[in-house]
């Protein structure tokens, strides 16, 4: 039983989570860095934290870090974030690794055909050719 007042371990990172989107809301990219890395520490099965952690290190262009949260995120989760696939597919390309580039775009257009980043997702495949 959980004491008055105490938190579980999930609590905790849900709320890590949500500070964590705050700060990145607010471009306080370090405190969101710091939030959802507490988050994803406390709750390693949480696909939304790796993933928000990656568009934070994308945004600080650490693209290795931010692969590595995406990856996991897809991991975890590879439909209810459909997204992830497309910032893979975008980040792969920027590193000129075509073959994965490929293959996260392609899976974000099975998963989201009608999305508002669909069209972009086609266009990086045909320069992907």
């Amino acid at each position: 039983m959980v004491a008055r007042g105490s938190s579980t371990r999930l609590e905790q990172a849900r709320l890590r989570y949500w500070k964590g989107r705050a700060h990145e809301a607010l471009g306080q990219l370090s405190k969101a860095r710091s939030e959802l890395s507490r988050a994803v520490k406390l709750d390693p099965r949480n696909a939304d934290a790796y993933l928000m952690l990656g568009e934070v290190e994308f945004q600080e262009l650490d693209k290795r870090a931010a692969i590595a949260n995406y990856r996991k995120s897809a991991t975890l989760d590879p439909v209810a974030n459909p997204k992830v696939h497309f910032y893979l597919g975008e980040l792969y390309s920027k590193t000129r690794k075509k073959k994965a580039a490929k293959k996260s775009l392609e899976r974000f257009l099975e998963l989201v055909p009608d999305s508002p980043l669909a069209k972009e997702a086609r266009r990086m495949l045909g320069e992907l050719k």
